[in-house]
């Protein structure tokens, strides 16, 4: 199993770029992480919408885009995109997670040129 990640250092808009990855998306999935409740990540109530809003004010912002071998499927692959951003620190971290079928591989490789790490 192999995945590759990809530099994003030359994205000038990451919420450009976020919302870009979600209209060639297949599914979006959005969590968050309070660790006054639990350790782990749950289903977050906001909309995928809701947590691009808060892009602007965040004060933790960490983004990627990444080619994954499936798991369920072997062979077989697919773009995964992600975000997990923080306004605060008694804030929750929100996570989206955002998977691409791969035919829109070249499509981002282009635009963005993105270069694999």
């Amino acid at each position: 199993m192999r995945h590759i990640f990809y530099k994003l250092d030359n994205i000038e808009d990451e919420k450009l770029f976020i919302e870009d990855c979600i209209s060639k998306s297949f599914n979006v999935k959005c969590d968050e992480l309070d660790c006054n409740k639990s350790w782990s990540r749950t289903n977050s109530k906001k909309t995928y919408q809701e947590v691009l809003e808060m892009i602007p004010k965040s004060s933790f912002l960490h983004y990627v885009f990444i080619l994954r071998d499936s798991i369920i499927s072997p062979g077989e692959k697919y773009i995964e995109a992600g975000l997990r951003l923080n306004v605060s620190p008694f804030e929750p971290d929100y996570f989206l997670f955002i998977y691409i079928d791969t035919k829109h591989l070249d499509y981002f490789i282009k635009k963005y040129d993105l270069k694999e790490m």
